[in-house]
């Protein structure tokens, strides 16, 4: 026995209640989606091809930046070779940085530099220790 008798309506409430439930499905699979994918997703724009796994978590911290980080480091060619790459590169952001590295096919190590949840500096180091940015 049906608590609703016309068929229409039925259908029409059948269907939004689909919809409340894809909507519902979407968003519990969205929050829980990893963040290490969308870093893969903007590296490999580049040409690259980064899975979530293939990242090694090398530091963080809270309230610094990424200069504080780096312990002074000359930060200079790094910044250069990211802002090449479109990326904004200010080592004086300040947050919760994170440093995450990623070995290439060829063995360079793409070096990228996360603050408050945005990749902030990101470039590529080769064996030889040039910096480049990426792509290249």
């Amino acid at each position: 026995m049906a608590l609703v008798k016309d068929k229409r309506l039925r259908i029409i409430l059948l269907v939004a209640a689909a919809a409340l439930i894809a909507a519902a499905a979407f968003l519990y699979i969205s929050a829980g989606e990893n963040p290490l994918i969308a870093v893969c997703e903007t590296v490999n724009a580049y040409g690259y091809d980064f899975v979530p796994d293939d990242w090694y978590a090398a530091g963080g911290q809270a309230q610094t930046s990424i200069y504080a980080l780096a312990e002074g480091e000359d930060l200079s060619e790094a910044v250069a070779a990211s802002k090449a790459s479109g990326f904004a590169s200010d080592v004086e952001a300040f947050g919760e940085v994170v440093l995450l590295l990623g070995q290439t096919e060829n063995d360079d190590v793409v070096t990228v530099y996360i603050v408050n949840g945005q990749i902030e500096l990101c470039f590529v180091q080769t064996l030889a220790g040039e910096i480049k940015p990426l792509g290249e």
